[in-house]
């Protein structure tokens, strides 16, 4: 374990030298990618998930448009 003095000179030549951009990762650009966020190509996939929305905008069409005129 490196004693004080160490961590001392240690943080001064950090100091001293910034961080160049090269030295910073780069984003990962396939989390940024909209077709994998939620709604997306994945979750039109999954027929459970497909299924549940399918009956919560029937439910939400019923409800607008009443249940006497459904057709």
């Amino acid at each position: 374990m490196k004693n004080q003095k160490e961590l001392i000179k240690l943080g001064e030549k950090l100091a001293n030298h910034p961080i160049y951009p090269s030295a910073i990762k780069v984003r990962n650009h396939t989390a940024l990618n909209p077709l994998l966020k939620k709604g997306g190509v994945h979750d039109k996939d999954n027929p459970k998930t497909r299924h549940k929305k399918e009956r919560a905008k029937i439910r939400l069409h019923l409800k607008h448009k009443g249940y006497d005129n459904n057709f």
